[in-house]
């Protein structure tokens, strides 16, 4: 599950992201600050066991295409993490590790209570 909010005074992009499957549903894996400083995104994940520092220019259409280095476990490793608008409600997320397809969801915004 992925949460968004303005932080800062509207200056960071706060992002959480609990599991959705067992052995750690629930549990929040990713916690990520991002800025925009008018020319890039700088954003900066915090999950466990490591972190990553990635950049993007932004969206470029329906697309925003992070890309970066982590650092997890004592290994670097190089992560592009590209985003599609899918309409106005939801996105395709997709992360690459080294150049390797490594995780691939569809998100949607929440129905208002």
């Amino acid at each position: 599950m992925l949460t968004f909010t303005m932080d800062l005074g509207g200056f960071w992009l706060q992002l959480h992201i609990k599991a959705a499957t067992q052995p750690m549903k629930g549990k929040e894996i990713v916690d990520s600050l991002s800025s925009w400083d008018g020319t890039q995104h700088v954003r900066y994940d915090f999950m466990i066991g490591g972190m990553a520092r990635l950049t993007s220019k932004g969206f470029d259409g329906d697309t925003a295409v992070f890309e970066g280095e982590r650092m997890v476990g004592g290994q670097k490793s190089q992560v592009k993490h590209t985003m599609t608008k899918k309409g106005a409600d939801t996105f395709d997320s997709a992360f690459e590790y080294d150049g390797k397809p490594a995780l691939q969801e569809t998100c949607a915004r929440a129905k208002k209570k």
